[in-house]
């Protein structure tokens, strides 16, 4: 059986470059999602990583940190072949739009689909309509793929509506002794206990030792096993 590398992060655009690039090449991780990377950012880190990648933009936006407007959205990076690919729209906020961006990729003789998404903020994690909405029009999306592997930030806590929908209908594979995903260290709010970053997959897919990783950006890194 063959093991294949995955991992996620909310990069918190390019404040962590310093941090999660040489991580992730320690890892030696065979694909990753990415939300909330810097469009023109995605060059320099597949150079670095050695990864070809799929972006699509989510929203411009002006950043206390790096001061002129940016774009910033979703990323997928693969040592393997990235084939078919798509982008749907989940819903739109303003000036923000929220995809679900999954790729096909070919892993020796099997094709894999992979997906990531960026779900909205909500005031304390509560549910709101607009983020129910997303979910829902993300659960029909899902419906297109017999199999699969999201990975992601969704903004909604593990134990409240948004997630468990999500749970009810695919497995969770974070494991429960992780009560939170936001980092303790780096995130601008001290004290956040919600566990909003997930790796779901279609009940047919195997994952081992998924672990979540801190000090890398301002919420944790998920790391785990695919199993072929």
């Amino acid at each position: 059986m063959n093991k294949i590398n995955i991992g996620s992060l909310n990069i918190e655009k390019r404040i962590h470059l310093d941090k999660f690039i040489p991580f992730f090449k320690k890892k030696n991780l065979d694909i990753i999602a990415l939300q909330e990377v810097c469009v023109s950012d995605v060059g320099k880190i597949s150079e670095k990583l050695k990864m070809p990648y799929v972006v699509y933009q989510a929203m411009e936006l002006n950043s206390h940190v790096t001061g002129p407007k940016i774009e910033q959205g979703v990323a997928i990076f693969s040592k393997y072949p990235l084939d078919k690919r798509e982008a749907y729209i989940l819903g739109l906020e303003r000036i923000q739009t929220f995809y679900f961006l999954v790729v096909e990729i070919k892993i020796l003789e099997k094709s894999i689909f992979f997906g990531t998404t960026h779900f909205p903020v909500t005031k304390e994690g509560q549910v709101t309509k607009f983020q129910l909405s997303v979910c829902n029009n993300l659960l029909k999306v899902l419906k297109k793929y017999p199999e699969i592997i999201f990975m992601g930030d969704f903004n909604a806590p593990r134990g409240r509506k948004v997630f468990d929908k999500i749970k009810s209908k695919f497995t969770d594979h974070i494991p429960s002794i992780y009560k939170t995903s936001i980092d303790q260290n780096l995130h601008r709010v001290k004290g956040l206990q919600y566990m909003v970053d997930g790796l779901f997959t279609t009940n047919n897919i195997k994952i081992n030792n998924v672990t979540l990783h801190d000090n890398i950006s301002d919420h944790m890194a998920i790391t785990g096993e695919l199993l072929l």
